[in-house]
């Protein structure tokens, strides 16, 4: 929680999970597309108060623009399943090589609208990358009743594999009005999916939907007066998070030191929205040597929309004392899971 990223001086704070920035704890997905920045800097100590929300490290980018000229890039990275060596214990107990593959890839292209005037900027990256997990019953499982391992029986086992899925867009349309004058329009968008939470005794009936979906749009203008430099600001902002099942209807059943079956037992949404006012005005000075005195002011409106459904979804725990047949225990959640909620954040 104590890193923030800005990108073109947009703050990409999230405010209510772990993470830092962009919606990212237990993410293994990039944030923002890597050839739509040209430029960053990482700021560990002393950084200015104008990088809000941060008591670590600070991570600042400014994105690529287009020009006069047509420009584009190409780039492609991939690995599969023979450049990866298999574990010992999957060898041992005689599983296939898992269908691993990674692959990532992106395009970008920025040119002219109007020569020196309007110029344009897109960017695209697709990160697939199909890992694995081992499913397999607990010892247990031989001693279990007939209709136990009937039941149990029929769940797939051994090595499986993980799905994930990323792809992140990123456009820009700059237009200089004159010498001094200068607006951009920027979206970029992240669309992330990874079916994940299964492997060891937990059956992928039992896994999770982990989405992550960022959106963000800003308008920029510039301009310079004599000495001084104004920059302004309006930006739209939104984060999702979400763990949903990928199967809440049927009820979760675990068989303890065997297996684990059924739906989800637990879901959770979480989405963040803002709405971004910013000014800053640099002015440039000589006295007793060169100087940049700087002042800026900020204004957000947020708002916070969290559902957390913790054991929505039945969980029926069997155990050996019981052989099995009946549950000794059963868990369900009640009550309102959503909150929703706002806040006014100013800055000077």
């Amino acid at each position: 929680k104590q890193v923030n990223v800005f990108i073109d001086g947009l703050s990409y704070k999230n405010d209510v999970i772990q993470g830092g920035a962009f919606m990212q704890d237990a993410s293994r997905g990039n944030p923002f597309p890597q050839n739509a920045v040209q430029e960053y800097k990482v700021l560990t100590q002393n950084f200015k108060a104008e990088y809000e929300k941060a008591a670590a490290a600070v991570i600042t980018a400014v994105t690529k623009s287009g020009g006069n000229d047509l420009h584009g890039d190409l780039f492609y990275l991939g690995q599969n399943k023979s450049m990866v060596e298999q574990d010992e214990f999957s060898k041992d107990r005689g599983d296939k090589k898992p269908e691993y593959k990674r692959q990532q890839y992106g395009l970008s292209l920025g040119g002219p609208i109007i020569k020196d005037q309007f110029h344009y900027f897109l960017s695209f990256e697709q990160n697939k990358q199909d890992r694995a997990t081992s499913v397999f019953r607990g010892g247990s499982f031989d001693s279990a009743p007939a209709n136990v391992q009937q039941l149990l029986g029929q769940y797939p086992t051994g090595t499986q594999t993980v799905p994930f899925d990323e792809k992140l867009y990123f456009g820009k349309f700059s237009m200089q009005s004159g010498a001094s004058q200068m607006f951009d329009l920027s979206y970029s968008r992240r669309d992330e999916q990874e079916i994940r939470g299964f492997g060891n005794q937990v059956v992928e009936d039992s896994a999770e939907n982990f989405k992550v979906v960022s959106d963000a749009a800003v308008l920029r203008y510039q301009t310079v007066m004599g000495a001084a430099l104004n920059e302004a600001s309006f930006s739209w902002q939104k984060l999702e998070w979400h763990q949903t099942a990928l199967d809440f209807q049927s009820p979760h059943q675990n068989y303890e030191g065997i297996l684990e079956i059924g739906g989800r037992d637990s879901s959770q949404d979480i989405e963040q929205k803002k709405y971004t006012l910013r000014d800053d005005l640099s002015y440039m000075f000589d006295w007793v040597g060169s100087h940049t005195a700087k002042v800026g002011v900020t204004a957000t409106d947020a708002k916070y929309d969290y559902r957390r459904l913790n054991d929505g979804n039945p969980n029926f725990i069997y155990r050996s004392s019981e052989q099995w047949q009946y549950p000794y225990k059963a868990v369900y959640g009640f009550g309102d899971p959503v909150a929703a909620f706002g806040n006014k954040q100013y800055g000077l």
